[in-house]
């Protein structure tokens, strides 16, 4: 019963959608009046002779389709065959590839927008872009991105990326793969590009737009949710498809020297643009944004990304990989020596602990070792359980299993065994306190009945025994 219900529930979205696709198509098709497509023509030419970024070039190709429109040339189109005809006219003259002009209908009523909002490609449909995620042989990690979005996704899409490069950080080397991705938000570039540099925000890229004389820039995150991998050996896969934003990260990536760009030179969209509403059925989009890179002082329109490494779309991952595995092998040696010192560091801060020391040197220490992945919660458990049991050393065994209730704050789990230790090492009071906070954690993150009730009953033995111990008056 209950998957047929869902299964109903699917046929019905999917009718919707489709209804919603050939209404959109219908009117598209649709012959314009000459009327309207006088007021479309004479508003774009003004449009693109105020903002295009060259003040000459935008003049130019408004002359261009106000002459050709007074000779009838694009009377009896439909929108679909107009948009498709002005987005000629605009290269043609301007060999700019954000020169554009579409169908774009209005959604007049909240639930169109809703759902004009949840179908389009570059929203949930496509996961904001982040298409696949694999893993070849040597602990390579390949991801493909098909494009970079919309800013109406934007806190999604960040989501996102911080969830695939947490299942990357322990690869040897990664591979990204932008063939063919047309672009989208640079602001979605630079936070994907704050994974791949250490210390401050680094300012990325200018940009200036004539139209209104002002400037914007993108610069990294000096702060992410996840593990940031300064140091993992990256490999970029461009092609003659990979355009605009798309573009806008390997460029950065090239010219910061964080990575090996490989595959053909890309298409040269260096300019950032904006969308101008002509009327409620048709827009135009408009190269307004002059791209200034920081390192190079100017971009790649035109003239593309070149590749470090020249080849045949279809053979790039294939060079990618070779490399990847030869470099990937001693990004691992380094890595591994590297945890080694933090564990012989952690050995050293844990023989040396006393009632003196500070509890931070321990918590700092464990903390590398959980962003690593070297140790997790359980670990620490059974770190702090071989210094109490084995090595009868309770004042850091307790030190050790605090240091896991601040790195899992969450957990109902570190915060009862603390309380278990601060209960053998006598401290009752702060016995109590911390399984009352475990069940509380239990209680919010619906941990097990019956780890539950053990918590409830050994909080109330403890509140017995402080009574029973309690001095007379």
């Amino acid at each position: 019963m209950f998957k047929q219900k869902n299964l109903k529930r699917l046929i019905a979205i999917v009718l919707i959608i489709c209804c919603y696709t050939l209404k959109a198509q219908n009117e598209a098709e649709k012959i314009i009046p000459k009327d309207t497509i006088k007021v479309i023509i004479d508003s774009v030419a003004t449009l693109v002779e105020s903002n295009y970024i060259s003040q000459k070039i935008g003049k130019d190709m408004g002359d261009f389709i106000k002459e050709k429109h007074r000779k009838g040339k694009y009377n009896g189109l439909t929108y679909q065959k107009l948009g498709r005809e002005l987005k000629n006219d605009f290269r043609k003259i301007s060999n700019d590839s954000h020169m554009s002009a579409f169908y774009d209908k209005f959604e007049e009523t909240p639930e169109e927008d809703i759902l004009a909002l949840k179908t389009r490609e570059v929203g949930e449909q496509s996961n904001y872009g982040y298409e696949e995620i694999k893993l070849y042989e040597e602990n390579i990690a390949y991801l493909k991105i098909s494009h970079f979005s919309s800013g109406v996704y934007f806190e999604e899409v960040k989501k996102t990326i911080d969830h695939v490069l947490s299942l990357v950080k322990s690869s040897n080397a990664l591979i990204i793969d932008l063939r063919d991705n047309p672009g989208g938000v640079e602001e979605l570039v630079s936070y994907l590009a704050s994974y791949f540099f250490e210390g401050k925000s680094m300012h990325l890229q200018e940009y200036y737009a004539r139209y209104t004389d002002r400037r914007r820039t993108i610069q990294t995150t000096e702060r992410l949710p996840g593990k940031k991998l300064p140091d993992l050996p990256l490999y970029i896969l461009i092609n003659k498809g990979t355009g605009s934003a798309a573009e806008s990260f390997a460029y950065i990536m090239k010219h910061l020297n964080r990575a090996i760009i490989i595959g053909e030179t890309s298409v040269g969209g260096g300019n950032g643009s904006n969308t101008f509403r002509i009327t409620n059925k048709f827009s135009v989009q408009i190269a307004t944004w002059e791209t200034i890179n920081a390192i190079t002082k100017t971009s790649w329109e035109k003239t593309g990304v070149i590749p470090h490494i020249k080849t045949n779309s279809k053979k790039a991952l294939k060079k990618a990989l070779e490399l990847a595995q030869a470099t990937g092998e001693s990004y691992n040696e380094k890595r591994i020596e590297g945890y080694n010192l933090k564990i012989k560091g952690l050995k050293n801060v844990l023989n040396n602990f006393s009632s003196t020391s500070s509890n931070k040197v321990i918590v700092d220490q464990l903390k590398y070792l959980v962003e690593e992945g070297i140790i997790n919660e359980v670990g620490i458990h059974r770190l702090g359980s071989r210094f109490f049991n084995n090595l009868q050393k309770p004042i850091v065994s307790e030190a050790i299993f605090k240091a896991s209730t601040l790195l899992f704050p969450d957990s109902a789990t570190s915060h009862s065994i603390y309380a278990q230790v601060l209960n053998l090492n006598g401290n009752i009071d702060a016995a109590i306190s911390y399984y009352s906070k475990a069940i509380e954690l239990g209680q919010k993150n619906g941990i097990s009945d019956s780890d539950l009730e053990r918590y409830k009953q050994n909080l109330d033995t403890l509140k017995h025994e402080k009574l029973a111990n309690k001095p007379e008056q």
